[in-house]
């Protein structure tokens, strides 16, 4: 029997009982066929789906593991650099109100400084001669109290061999010595 004549009797309602028969067999085949492939499918899935489930578990640990050290790296990085941020603007806000104090407060000019300086040096040498000024820098002197900060000029002056550091408020021009040091060997040689 040609299956595909009878079947089509079948759906029409025109087949004979052995034709239903016949036809009723062929589709009970077809589907204890169908069922044996879909459980081998199935079967053969469920293998590579555990292979592939054991290989999608160790990749996804390994993408977790790395995204939470990239993530780690990345909260460090940007609480130090907070950190870093927070320190300078705090200092910025602190020694820039120091110097504006100091500046405010300041009443003696470099120039004075200079020679209050030269002035103390002649005071403790009991000369003029022989003084000669190598530097003068300001320094900024900070206090507790931000609107207390002066600036302090320090005088560095030459007499003889040896080497004077005079401090001078910038506020009340009060200068006193504070270190007194021998001219370095290469500096007298040079001279020489």
């Amino acid at each position: 029997m040609n299956f595909d004549e009878v079947y089509k009797k079948y759906k029409n309602g025109s087949a004979n009982d052995e034709e239903k028969s016949f036809i009723e067999a062929e589709i009970e085949k077809a589907r204890k066929i169908s069922a044996l492939l879909d459980s081998e499918i199935i079967a053969k899935d469920k293998s590579e789906n555990e292979i592939f489930e054991d290989a999608d578990s160790e990749l996804i640990k390994k993408a977790k593991k790395a995204f939470m050290k990239k993530t780690t790296f990345r909260t460090i990085v940007i609480v130090v650099l907070s950190i870093v941020v927070i320190a300078g603007l705090a200092a910025g806000i602190i020694f820039g109100t120091a110097y504006y104090c100091a500046s405010t407060n300041s009443v003696i000019t470099e120039d004075e400084a200079t020679e209050i300086g030269r002035e103390c040096m002649i005071e403790y040498t009991g000369t003029s001669e022989g003084l000669v000024i190598r530097s003068v820098e300001r320094e900024l002197e900070p206090e507790l109290k931000l609107n207390d900060s002066i600036f302090v000029y320090d005088i560095h002056i030459e007499f003889e061999s040896q080497q004077y550091k005079i401090e001078v408020s910038s506020v009340s021009g009060y200068a006193k010595i504070v270190d007194i040091g021998k001219k370095h060997m290469s500096e007298e040689n040079s001279k020489n």
